[in-house]
């Protein structure tokens, strides 16, 4: 378990310092920004089917150069469907309420998070970000747990779709994966979304 543990720290380092390199470059020789936002709205387009069939979607905040879903909130707010939801840290879970990114405010490590007293959200597909993860749906976190924890506990009370937003240089052949890892049912990156169940 030691090893483990050693052996996924690594990984952490290497696909933090892999994606880096991956955003930093994105820009060069184009206006700021450009090169970026077109890959995110590409993003975006890829998810229009799931989020037609979804009713209570949650999503996140990007930090660190992880994919931005702004795009896809926009598509969802456009539709007048509803406020999204957001996670909020409470203790060693993660509990999901609807706001509105205005009303976020820096939260666990500064991370925008809704108000402790917005309403309580049960999603049915959630957005999910990551350093890295396969096909077949496993996936690399910050190490916190939170989102395996989250996802674990929606399945056992009902059906959630649970959807990995990546950068193409995310996307690995093999991570290891520990029992408590709450695998994804989709991987979306700016080319494709990959159903990981028919991935085995």
């Amino acid at each position: 378990m030691l090893n483990e543990a050693v052996d996924r720290d690594a990984l952490r380092r290497e696909f933090r310092a892999r994606r880096r390199t991956f955003v930093g470059g994105l820009d060069d020789g184009a206006p700021d920004g450009v090169v970026r936002n077109a890959l995110e709205t590409s993003l975006a387009a890829h998810l229009v089917p799931l989020l037609a069939g979804a009713d209570s979607p949650a999503s996140y905040v990007a930090r660190g150069g992880e994919i931005d879903p702004r795009w896809i909130e926009a598509d969802w707010l456009s539709a007048d469907r509803g406020a999204l939801a957001f996670p909020r840290v409470a203790g060693k879970r993660i509990i999901f309420h609807r706001a509105t990114l205005e009303l976020l405010a820096p939260g666990y490590y500064d991370i925008p998070e809704p108000d402790c007293a917005a309403p309580i959200a049960n999603p049915d597909l959630v957005l999910v970000p990551l350093l890295a993860c396969t096909l077949k749906g496993v996936r690399l976190g910050q190490g916190g747990g939170f989102y395996d924890r989250a996802l674990a506990a929606m399945r056992a009370s009902g059906r959630i779709i649970a959807v990995g937003l990546a950068w193409e240089v995310q996307v690995v052949d093999h991570l290891p994966e520990a029992e408590w890892d709450a695998r994804l049912d989709y991987v979306a990156t700016p080319a494709r979304l990959v159903d990981c169940r028919a991935h085995g």
